[in-house]
């Protein structure tokens, strides 16, 4: 099954699900533990993924041993469409963060660049976009870190989100784009009418 959903081979996975195959059998393919819908989604075959969601039973959340639920990796992976699917899945959970980073599919789309995929999320029912990874970074925070200021744009304008949240150290989304010299991300930040001046923010601004 897993193999079938690499490759995409739609006619055989429909085979295989008609026989009784474990749509939830996770598969030690190079040394990681992934499930065909995993597999599927990570490398965007819209059909496979389209044919197993629809087989009663199918887990939409299992995870392999990295962590990553489907939802994640083809958010990481920057597919829209695909992640549209999932997200439509009776049960997926979009704020699963079960990696050793700690990062939602949010997190790491906005981390990665991926706006359309950060579209799709935001608009999702429940989704946190002040939630934050084990290091204390949101996706704002990624996202200014990085320079990805489509992606930024997209999250300033999301409802609730809160632009001072920061890692414990009080390094906040501001400091994390001046620091990396970000300056039209550093001026969008500082614009968004909830926006406070740190210390921090202002120290690496004058590096």
């Amino acid at each position: 099954m897993c193999v079938a959903a690499e490759r995409g081979h739609l006619d055989m996975v429909e085979w295989l699900i008609a026989a009784g195959a474990d749509v939830n059998f996770v598969s030690p393919i190079d040394g990681s533990t992934r499930t065909a819908l995993y597999i599927a989604a990570q490398h965007g075959h819209r059909d496979v993924v389209v044919r197993l969601i629809a087989t009663p039973g199918l887990n939409v959340n299992l995870v392999g041993n990295s962590g990553a639920t489907p939802l994640y990796i083809t958010a990481q992976y920057g597919r829209p469409d695909v992640v549209a699917l999932l997200l439509a899945a009776p049960g997926v959970d979009a704020n699963t963060a079960l990696t050793a980073e700690g990062n939602t599919p949010l997190i790491t789309a906005a981390c990665n660049g991926h706006p359309d995929v950060v579209d799709r999320l935001l608009a999702a029912p429940g989704v946190g976009v002040n939630v934050s990874s084990n290091i204390g970074a949101t996706a704002l925070y990624v996202a200014a870190q990085s320079g990805h200021t489509d992606v930024e744009e997209r999250l300033l304008s999301a409802p609730g989100v809160d632009v001072n949240l920061g890692r414990s150290f009080g390094a906040t989304p501001s400091y994390a784009a001046a620091f990396e010299g970000h300056l039209d991300v550093v001026e969008r930040l500082i614009a968004a009418p909830m926006w406070t001046s740190t210390r921090p923010a202002l120290a690496a601004a004058r590096r």
